[in-house]
């Protein structure tokens, strides 16, 4: 089960990355969710990596070889960076407009 844990997380990171550029990159998808959904979309990205982490915590526990160790920790820290780094985008364009 942890070993599903670990790829589910690994590749949910990626996708998060993916995403991150795509919120990022795209005036129209901004446009597009914050006319439908009401939210911004790097609120989007931010649960995704928050939910992401807590995955890839959760399947470190059952680490039985470096490899799948290397995976969890690769993507505790990928999903950590991507937080801090949406984090701070949403907080200085709170406060700056």
């Amino acid at each position: 089960m942890n070993q599903t844990l670990n790829n589910v997380s690994f590749i949910a990171t990626l996708i998060c990355i993916s995403l991150f550029f795509l919120a990022t990159s795209s005036s129209m998808i901004v446009t597009f969710t914050e006319s439908k959904l009401h939210v911004h979309p790097l609120f989007i990205v931010l649960g995704l990596t928050l939910l992401t982490f807590l995955v890839g915590f959760a399947g470190l526990f059952g680490v039985k070889n470096g490899r799948a160790y290397a995976k969890s920790m690769a993507t505790i820290l990928v999903s950590a960076i991507l937080m801090l780094i949406t984090g701070c985008i949403l907080v200085m364009g709170s406060l700056l407009g």
